[in-house]
């Protein structure tokens, strides 16, 4: 990450690397990373590229922070990562809000673990997550929901959202229930964690 900081996003991504075994198949070959930095580092610079193409401009910031939450399932080999990204202005008001979850999915046979491969986010299956599929409760697919509930607390004060009315963990505001019926309750979690995680830009 200190290597990073000062550089653009293609000086990165052009960071030379060697094979170092089957398991290390891109380590830096960077003279100022070489005693710091021995391990393979693709999956980071993929997710770098795919940050940056995804980079929106942000007026007014002053700190930024991202937490995430992991969660498993007891009967099935399935892992949920919540995440949550937010940045606020001098006034401590949001002005940036972005939440997503991942489900990560396995099978076990003959003890061993197999991967499903690299899963795509709920916000990227967008409508193939299938939420809103003969579902006649849910007022949108989770991605359209989740961007209503980013859209309503972007310029509320973080101590009105974290203090927002709960109806059994879906939004009770009239303004937000008719778009958001999902439970919210862990996203405020994460907002709050991220806060407290937040780094003042300088």
């Amino acid at each position: 990450e200190e290597w990073m900081i000062g550089q653009t996003v293609d000086e990165v991504l052009a960071m030379p690397t060697y094979e170092k075994d089957d398991n290390h198949v891109a380590v830096p070959d960077v003279e100022d990373l070489k005693s710091s930095v021995t391990i393979t580092v693709e999956t980071y610079l993929e997710l770098v590229k795919l940050a940056a193409e995804n980079a929106v401009e942000v007026k007014d910031v002053v700190k930024v922070g991202t937490a995430s939450t992991t969660s498993a399932k007891e009967d099935a080999l399935e892992i949920n990562t919540n995440i949550a990204t937010v940045a606020l202005n001098g006034n401590d008001e949001i002005v940036y809000a972005f939440i997503d979850t991942a489900q990560n999915k396995a099978d076990l046979e003959g003890g061993k673990i197999s991967l499903h491969g690299i899963t795509k986010s709920k916000k990227q299956l967008g409508a193939n997550y299938g939420m809103a599929v003969g579902n006649p409760n849910a007022v949108a697919e989770w991605d359209v929901q989740v961007e209503s509930f980013e859209d309503h607390i972007t310029g509320q004060k973080l101590s009105d959202v974290l203090g927002m009315k709960l109806s059994d963990g879906a939004p009770a505001d009239a303004d937000l229930k008719s778009s958001v019926t999902i439970n919210v309750s862990g996203f405020l979690e994460l907002i709050e964690k991220a806060d407290k995680q937040a780094r003042v830009i300088k």
